[in-house]
């Protein structure tokens, strides 16, 4: 029995080694064509769901309200996605905070100007209850470290 156990240990494969790690390729045109469309997938999610929140925001012939919209991701994705768009206000490790006019906000995300059929709230005749529109004033984004917030201010026109 001894002999048996001498004779299977020769001829037991040796351990393998680990292999190399493998050297990262540059990315193939296919793979930044896949990466772009990624990217406008997702500002163009963020654009329709900030007309969403507005549409369901209630308006009345004085208020200007802000409506908020939090998407979570972690803080380079936003940052990329966010680009050279704004004016930055405040920028530390942590947080960094950013105005956007409303001619950038519709160059980031595809948000118009004028976004029509919001809630109207008011007790006026004048102004119909569907069918109302709103005019985009300000915006505000704020990037955190696992969250994207983003503010936007809307009035009637001419108030």
């Amino acid at each position: 029995s001894v002999f048996l156990i001498l004779h299977f240990a020769d001829r037991m494969p040796p351990k393998k080694r680990p292999l190399p790690p493998k050297k990262a390729k540059p990315p193939t045109e296919k793979q930044k064509a896949a990466a772009a469309n990624k990217r406008a997938k997702a500002l163009l999610k963020l654009g329709n769901k900030i007309v969403r929140t507005v549409k369901k925001t209630g308006h009345h012939h004085t208020n200007k309200p802000w409506t908020e919209l939090k998407e979570g991701m972690p803080r380079e994705e936003a940052l990329e996605l966010l680009g050279a768009h704004g004016t930055t206000t405040s920028s530390t490790t942590k947080l960094e905070k950013r105005t956007l006019t409303p001619a950038e906000l519709q160059a980031w995300l595809g948000v118009p100007t004028a976004i029509h059929d919001v809630k109207f709230t008011g007790k006026l005749r004048w102004v119909p209850k569907i069918g109302c529109t709103v005019e985009v004033t300000q915006c505000e984004v704020k990037v955190e470290a696992y969250m994207l917030t983003i503010r936007v201010r809307t009035e009637l026109p001419g108030h």
